[in-house]
């Protein structure tokens, strides 16, 4: 069973260290990652603020998405 997960306050120290875990752990998926709309963080790779390679799936401003997906 695949666990979704999204990150609200991916930009942050602990945002950052969650995505990280979320991507090394096999049993779950990154659904996503939110940050305040006018943070620098947005659009940038979600594997890059963790510090890994870039996964294709970029931060967003819009955390009703998120949740909604």
């Amino acid at each position: 069973m695949t666990i979704r997960i999204g990150v609200i306050g991916c930009g942050g120290r602990m945002g950052r260290l969650l995505l990280r875990t979320i991507l090394e752990d096999r049993d779950c998926r990154l659904s996503g990652g939110v940050e305040q709309a006018r943070s620098a963080e947005v659009g940038q790779d979600l594997g890059r603020l963790a510090g890994l390679e870039p996964i294709g799936l970029k931060a967003t401003g819009d955390a009703r998405a998120l949740v909604e997906e």
